[in-house]
């Protein structure tokens, strides 16, 4: 991995920790610099926690709303 032209504050000879994915550099840390790819795996963790979110609303939600289902249709065959 290459990079290009100067960084404010930055030395020539200060290293850098690249992490390599499939054969691709996915995360580069040196210092206050922090970079992630757009094929890092950590870009999907927004949709994951959408769905867990959904599912920790969603799952109660609909139990009690068959629950309630449930006693209306016991009451009015009673």
């Amino acid at each position: 991995m290459n990079f290009h032209g100067q960084l404010p504050g930055y030395e020539a000879s200060r290293p850098a920790r690249v992490t390599i994915y499939r054969g691709v550099a996915v995360h580069v840390e040196s210092g206050d610099l922090n970079l992630d790819t757009l094929g890092a795996p950590v870009d999907r963790t927004d949709d994951f926690r959408l769905i867990g979110l959904i599912f920790l609303i969603g799952g109660p939600f609909l139990a009690g709303a068959v629950a309630l289902l449930r006693s209306a249709r016991g009451a009015v065959t009673r």
